[in-house]
């Protein structure tokens, strides 16, 4: 859950995280969830295969940009993966 008074930013640095990961081969697709009235913001993205996804989410760009989530989360931006 984003700090108090950081739900626009989380959202838009989520933003920038979907936008990175749907240009990394794999990437079936990728979306911003949030909701203000619950103060939640996160993403899903689905992909073709598991090492496509941590290919992704080790990249630079990504490791930045969820690091900076963190900070700004109560959570410190927790991340799950499952397979289906």
């Amino acid at each position: 859950s984003p700090r108090a008074g950081a739900f626009d930013e989380v959202k838009a640095l989520q933003g920038r995280v979907v936008e990175e990961l749907k240009k990394t081969p794999g990437c079936r697709e990728a979306y911003v969830l949030a909701d203000e009235a619950t103060n939640q913001a996160g993403r899903l993205s689905m992909w073709d295969d598991a090492a496509s996804a941590e290919h992704a989410a080790m990249r630079t760009e990504t490791m930045a940009l969820r690091s900076q989530i963190g900070l700004l989360t109560l959570d410190d931006g927790v991340e799950s993966g499952f397979t289906i």
